[in-house]
């Protein structure tokens, strides 16, 4: 019994080691590459896209930091001084998707915002966030540190939110629930999604702490 315990514990410690994260330091700032390029912001300063396929001016556009809050980790441009979000787009306020960093052998780092969007660059070097999550050449990026950050200004606009809860209400049930981080003081949110048919109002007002909201729902007959 002494020795299947033993065992146990040493299987449970290996484990443990095996999956355990290690997460890019929030006062670094990195190259984010692999062998088929590396991630940038375009000139304009819109939108992630991978290079060589797209050729930029700078190369301080290829600087990202990985800025952590309440337990959330999320990828800045610090050339642009903007967050990246999952579709590519670039924000310096609410909301803003978190992004997972998950470690992978020799050092190697694969992101994803969700299941279907995982980070790659494809066969050139263009950028593809997509629901392709087999590991490859294109999805393990190696991190070269680039210098230090500060991200206290990051920070500010992670910090200057508010979440707002939708409880969606039907005949006295809750239906559906919407969840979404606005700016302390924005408009109330608008919703994401309603199934066919259903109909409901957006609260109007601003909104400057966490709130859950009932929104009662009709259906279009």
């Amino acid at each position: 019994m002494r020795k299947f315990t033993l065992i146990l514990s040493l299987l449970v410690a290996f484990v443990t080691t095996a999956i355990a994260q290690t997460l890019p330091a929030t006062g670094k700032a990195f190259k984010v590459e692999n062998d088929r390029g590396a991630l940038a912001i375009n000139n304009d300063g819109t939108a992630l896209i991978g290079t060589p396929n797209v050729a930029i001016a700078d190369v301080a556009q290829k600087n990202f930091a990985f800025v952590q809050h309440e337990g959330k980790v999320y990828l800045y441009s610090v050339w642009a001084s903007k967050f990246v979000n999952k579709d590519c787009s670039l924000t310096n306020s609410q909301p803003v998707d978190a992004i997972t960093v998950e470690n992978v052998a020799d050092g190697k780092f694969f992101f994803k915002y969700d299941n279907t969007h995982n980070v790659n660059l494809g066969g050139s070097g263009q950028i593809a966030v997509n629901d392709w999550g087999i590991l490859d050449a294109g999805n393990q990026f190696t991190l070269v540190e680039n210098g230090d950050f500060n991200p206290e200004a990051a920070l500010a606009i992670l910090s200057n939110s508010c979440t707002i809860t939708y409880n969606f209400v039907y005949n006295g049930k809750t239906v559906a629930t919407q969840v979404t981080k606005i700016n302390k003081g924005a408009n109330y949110p608008a919703f994401t999604s309603l199934p066919w048919g259903v109909e409901a109002t957006v609260p109007t007002g601003t909104a400057d702490a966490d709130e859950t909201v009932e929104v009662v729902c009709t259906v279009d007959t």
